[in-house]
């Protein structure tokens, strides 16, 4: 293909010099961000697109009405929230990231097609209403970063006291 050493010298040199080229440009690229890029980027990040995602108001406002509704919240309760995805492996991951906060898959569904799954995830837990907002939150921010499609609400119950019989 190359008849002397020299060719083949010569074009290992321009591919070198492409590829430094390319790199220099990144670089200046990457150099190119601006400080109000950064800040625009990081506005846009903190607003959920997550569907049927509440803000701190009206979980604050959920919260009330739990309490309002007669449930002694000092106690422990199964807290079940539903999420929805059009990927069962998004479900997946979120569920590994929902696990770090200490809740545990309990369903994991889908509709005949296969075109949507949900994921049912509990936690057995006495919150406060900071504990509550700043979790909630939380699982949100993990289910836009998993891609979920939309948050489909939660539950309450008692949790099971019963103990096992030998």
């Amino acid at each position: 293909m190359f008849n002397t050493e020299k060719q083949r010298m010569r074009i290992m040199a321009i591919l070198f010099l492409g590829l430094s080229i390319n790199a220099y440009a990144a670089e200046d690229k990457v150099k190119s961000v601006t400080e109000t890029d950064i800040q625009v980027e990081q506005q846009a990040s903190t607003e959920l697109m997550l569907a049927g995602h509440m803000d701190e108001e009206q979980l604050k406002q959920q919260f009330t009405e739990i309490r309002e509704k007669g449930l002694d919240l000092s106690k422990d309760y199964k807290w079940e929230f539903r999420f929805t995805a059009k990927m069962m492996s998004s479900l997946e991951d979120f569920a590994q990231y929902a696990h770090s906060l200490g809740f545990w898959p309990v369903a994991l569904e889908s509709d005949v097609s296969g075109d949507n799954y949900w994921l049912y995830i509990q936690k057995t837990y006495q919150y406060t209403e900071e504990d509550f907002v700043n979790e909630v939150t939380q699982l949100f921010k993990m289910a836009e970063y998993a891609k979920l499609s939309t948050f489909d609400g939660f539950s309450i119950d008692k949790p099971d006291d019963t103990t096992a019989q030998k």
